[in-house]
């Protein structure tokens, strides 16, 4: 046998006339190690076939445009290769479970839909012995019952469009049996529990579906809804708690139905009944978000920060003017108060409404003076400088000139636990 390394070192010539002598295994070195001209590779394909580049496709470093040379050929073998050891896109994981065929078509070729090429019986054993999300979560597009016992058995289909789809797929391929006997499979590969993987309301679905004349356009229809704008909003309506496992709902949404959010939905239902506070401050960090709904999503940020309000996904929706009036502020880190200042960047709130309703009273004096110190570097600020008129004219009023009111009232302020002018009130009662 002659080595690799030397016969990959000799004229272009000399390697074309050594490549029907070289076996199989010195072939595969030259392709994985010394990356042989396009044309002795060709050569080396019309000798061994295009399986013999395999070999090639078995590398994480592998360049995207190596892999789209690579997927083109139609070659399951390669393809293996491929999704097991290379950075494939979705798109092209999606593809090669579907049995999509990437190439060129021959121009002999009928019109209709060539048959999917084969899923290797080693692609099947990699997927049984993965755990990754993102290369399971394509087998949602293969129809192959094989595959979708694996998923099935190995991670959890969060949303009713992915779960249809699945099924859709099978059908499609292999028809309603195969349907009906993953409904009623009770073993799945990794799943301890006994619990069939899909909830009952999708068995209720599909179960309909398989006893109608027309079950796989039925199917179809209900796949069509569950994917949809209202489908996509009842699926976020069905979760509560943090904005973390919003996040991760979220996510979910986006891996089982295409990015993408029904934004104008969105709104329409928030309109209809408000969306949980968690689910809109996870939407204001979506790029496309709509202003009308940013705003909406900054007004549930502060009842999320504020300690008072219960965060249920349901129930009162109090603004931040309410929260105020009826409970103590948040307590701030320093004298600027992040809460109120974002409240009264969103319009929610005004330094006169911090003056009469916030409390305790010795937070809210805290604010104002920042907002009052804030207009000397930063310009005139009307409202800051109306309340800062509305403090000198109560303190006036209730204190007057009596140096003993002032220092009770400075004396009371850190611990009182009304608003300001409650403070200067009591402060001029005491001593009157």
């Amino acid at each position: 046998m002659v080595p690799s390394s030397c016969s990959s070192q000799a004229p272009e010539e000399v390697q074309t006339a050594l490549a029907p002598h070289l076996d199989r295994r010195c072939v595969q070195h030259l392709l994985v190690f010394h990356q042989p001209s396009p044309a002795l590779r060709d050569l080396f394909v019309s000798l061994h076939g295009t399986a013999v580049l395999a070999s090639v496709a078995s590398d994480w470093e592998l360049p995207a445009e190596k892999i789209g040379e690579l997927v083109v050929l139609d070659d399951p073998e390669i393809n293996t290769k491929l999704y097991v050891y290379t950075p494939l896109a979705d798109e092209q994981r999606r593809g090669i479970l579907a049995g999509r065929r990437f190439g060129p078509r021959p121009a002999t070729e009928a019109a209709e839909d060539p048959e999917p090429l084969p899923i290797t019986d080693e692609l099947i054993d990699q997927m049984r012995l993965s755990g990754r999300r993102h290369w399971l979560l394509p087998i949602c597009e293969s129809g192959d019952p094989r595959l979708a016992r694996v998923l099935l058995g190995k991670i959890k289909l969060h949303t009713l469009a992915g779960q249809l789809y699945l099924l859709v797929r099978v059908w499609e391929r292999h028809g309603a049996e195969e349907v009906r006997g993953l409904l009623e499979e009770t073993e799945f590969p990794e799943r301890r529990s006994r619990k069939h993987p899909l909830p009952q309301a999708t068995h209720d679905i599909v179960r309909d579906a398989l006893e109608a004349a027309d079950g796989l356009a039925v199917l179809r229809a209900e796949l069509d809804r569950s994917r949809g704008p209202a489908g996509q909003v009842a699926f976020l309506r069905a979760h509560s708690g943090t904005r973390d496992l919003f996040a991760t709902a979220l996510e979910r949404l986006a891996e089982e139905t295409g990015p993408g959010l029904p934004w104008a939905e969105l709104a329409r239902e928030h309109e209809r009944d408000p969306l949980a506070d968690s689910l809109l401050v996870v939407l204001a960090d979506e790029d496309d978000c709509p202003e009308e709904l940013r705003t909406e999503c900054g007004v549930a940020d502060l009842r999320l920060q504020h300690q008072a309000h219960p965060h249920k996904s349901t129930g009162p929706r109090p603004s931040p003017l309410e929260l105020v009036r009826h409970h103590p502020l948040p307590r701030p880190h320093h004298r600027r108060n992040d809460w109120l200042d974002k409240a009264a960047g969103l319009g929610m709130l005004t330094p006169l409404d911090v003056l009469h309703e916030a409390r305790p009273a010795g937070d809210a004096a805290a604010y104002l003076a920042y907002r009052h110190h804030r207009t000397r570097q930063d310009g005139p600020d009307p409202a800051a400088l109306a309340a800062s008129r509305k403090v000198l004219e109560l303190a006036t009023a209730h204190l007057g000139e009596d140096p003993e009111a002032w220092a009770l009232a400075l004396r009371l302020l850190p611990d009182f636990t009304g608003t300001l002018p409650e403070l200067l009130t009591t402060a001029a009662a005491i001593v009157s």
